[in-house]
This record gives C-alpha cells, structure tokens and sequence, in this order.
C-alpha cells in the first residue's frame, strides 16, 4: 500500500510541476509576444515621423495598431497574424523574408538582465 501511494505522489508532483511549467511558459510567451508587438508599432511610428507625418496621423495609426493587436475576432472571424501577412503579400507585394532586427548580443543581453 506504501508503494501505491508514493506512486500516487510522484504523479500529482509531475502533474503540478508541469501544469507550473506550462504557466510559466505561457507568460514568456505571452511577454514576447507584446515585447515584438511594440517594436514592431515603433518601427512603423518611426517610419511616419520619417516622411514627415502629423502628430495626429501618428497617433491615430497608433490607435488603429493597438485594436488590431487586441481584437480577438472581427464579425465571428479570428483574426491571425499569418493571414494579414498573406493579405499583404498577395495584395501589396511585401517580403515579409527582408525582416532582419538588430538586437544587442547575447553578452549585453545577458549584462542588462544581470544588472552589472
């Protein structure tokens, strides 16, 4: 009977030790996910500020961005990153390939969340 529930420990442990594991994946995720949101929104704001764009065009394509990122579904239809990308593609000829950001390396990277 000891076996049985030591047995029966070790799969509750695994069971709540993956489900913390999948939480905390999820918030990386998650995290990234907005962190790339906002660089991209940057890139296109900064983009507008280059050809010489209004403070008010500015923010209303900001406003336009962010409900694009929030919006779950639009008359009963996900929206999905991946179809807007082949919309552009199709429609507008973009090469989505030529996308290449530059980051700090792996050492600053690693420097700035040490905060040394």
């Amino acid at each position: 009977m000891k076996a049985r529930d030591c047995n029966f420990c070790r799969k509750q442990i695994a069971k709540e030790c993956e489900q913390e594991f999948l939480k905390k994946e999820y918030t990386i995720y998650k995290d990234a996910a907005d962190t790339f949101a906002t660089f991209a929104t940057v890139s296109v704001l900064m983009a507008m500020v280059r050809r010489g764009r209004s403070e008010a065009y500015i923010q209303k394509l900001y406003d336009e961005l962010v409900l694009i990122y929030s919006t779950p579904n639009v008359f009963g239809k996900e929206i999905r990153l991946t179809d807007m990308m082949k919309r552009l593609e199709k429609n507008y000829n973009i090469d989505f390939s030529r996308i290449h950001v530059n980051l700090e390396t792996e050492k600053e990277f690693i420097k700035s969340t040490k905060g040394v």
